[in-house]
């Protein structure tokens, strides 16, 4: 049988590249109190779950909508004071998130749709970040040897995501672990051709 092996290198090291923005305004933590919800309790029925699920789902996509709608009037004008449209109910929250990260940045330099872009990846979790280690990542370089070991049997295509033009394998870190599992992989592997499509794409 032939079958793919995918690797992302955010596996060994993930960075959440919205921690640090507007960081001097402490941005992430206004997003995070204006766009996470509750989850669905543990321990309703499934029926009971379904609905909530499809409630929580609907007004999830109408408060997105109106975060959008919100940010979007930002990027194109100075302040809020005129705006009218869905999601005024936000419009405190917002206004002292624009308050915040104004008196650190000028307006030029602020993006309100990355801004909102960043609320957009909490839910009732936020995105995972931790910069491994170099004992962290050669620990799971470890794993990585065993579960190509157990597979017993060459992958037909290796695919390797370098998950670096989004910043979640943290740039500083991504050319070290590339190089490791790719001489991982020429250990285990030795007839393997290396092809490295994003550079043809860079060009």
């Amino acid at each position: 049988e032939h079958f793919i092996l995918d690797i992302d290198l955010d596996f060994y090291s993930t960075l959440n590249p919205f921690v640090d923005l507007y960081k001097d305004a402490n941005l992430y933590a206004q997003l995070k109190e204006l766009y996470t919800y509750q989850p669905i309790p543990e321990h309703l029925e499934v029926g009971e779950k379904i609905r909530l699920g499809e409630e929580y789902g609907e007004a999830r996509q109408t408060m997105l909508q109106s975060l959008e709608s919100i940010f979007t009037f930002l990027s194109q004008n100075e302040s809020l004071d005129r705006y009218e449209g869905p999601g005024e109910e936000y419009l405190p929250k917002v206004s002292r998130i624009v308050e915040s990260v104004g008196k650190h940045y000028p307006r030029a330099d602020i993006d309100w749709i990355q801004v909102h872009n960043a609320g957009s990846t909490f839910d009732d979790s936020e995105l995972p970040h931790h910069i491994s280690s170099k004992q962290e990542m050669m620990a799971l370089l470890s794993s990585t040897e065993k579960l190509l070991d157990y597979l017993a049997k060459s992958p037909t295509v290796i695919t390797v995501a370098r998950s670096s033009q989004d910043d979640y394998c943290p740039p500083f870190q991504v050319e070290e672990i590339q190089s490791s599992v790719l001489s991982l992989l020429q250990m285990k592997y030795p007839n393997v051709k290396i092809h490295f499509n994003y550079q043809e794409d860079e060009e």
